[in-house]
């Protein structure tokens, strides 16, 4: 399973990724220069915390600091196991752990 982060999805994102581009270009930015230019897209703060998952996931360059440049335009895809994939590593995990104790 996989999980797609982009800065596309929604209105409030799409506006937060054309503000940024606007101001910083590729430049890096900081949480708070994120948040004014949020604001200054015109929408409100609570629209910050699924922006904020994106950046922390696909845009983080170093700590506390984002750039959009490090997104490509697709997004960035970051892969899950799945349920049955966990459940054969935990086996594949016991099963070595009860291999090396005879």
């Amino acid at each position: 399973m996989s999980k797609l982060y982009e800065l596309d999805s929604t209105p409030a994102k799409r506006a937060f990724k054309a503000e940024i581009q606007k101001v910083f270009g590729d430049k890096s930015f900081t949480v708070v220069e994120g948040k004014k230019a949020l604001k200054n897209a015109g929408h409100p703060e609570s629209k910050w915390d699924s922006i904020y998952l994106v950046l922390r996931k696909a845009c983080n360059v170093g700590r506390g600091i984002y750039s959009i440049s490090a997104l490509n335009s697709s997004g960035v895809v970051v892969s899950t196991p799945t349920n049955s994939e966990q459940t054969k590593q935990a086996v594949k995990r016991d099963m070595d752990i009860i291999s090396s104790t005879d």
